[in-house]
């Protein structure tokens, strides 16, 4: 199991995350996203969530994957694993 694409993607646009509470999403999310275990977890997070929340786990995940998920950061990881 990896970071999902479509994870990073939705943080690049700056989008909130409500996502699965699994190890990886939190990881990539750096734990500031919202995460739900069940479908009575996650009905729980959309009944109380307000915009004002929204907005502010939106801003994180696109200041997360600017900082991690950009390409030039990536390719400069892969270029030093094989120059080691």
């Amino acid at each position: 199991c990896g970071t999902a694409p479509s994870l990073v993607e939705i943080m690049n646009i700056s989008k909130p995350v409500i996502c699965f509470n699994a190890e990886t999403n939190r990881y990539t999310t750096e734990n500031k996203s919202l995460y739900f275990d069940n479908h009575k977890s996650l009905q729980k997070i959309l009944k109380s969530i307000d915009n004002k929340k929204l907005k502010i786990v939106g801003k994180e995940m696109g200041k997360i994957a600017k900082k991690r998920y950009r390409w030039n950061r990536i390719s400069k990881i892969y270029e030093s694993l094989l120059e080691s």
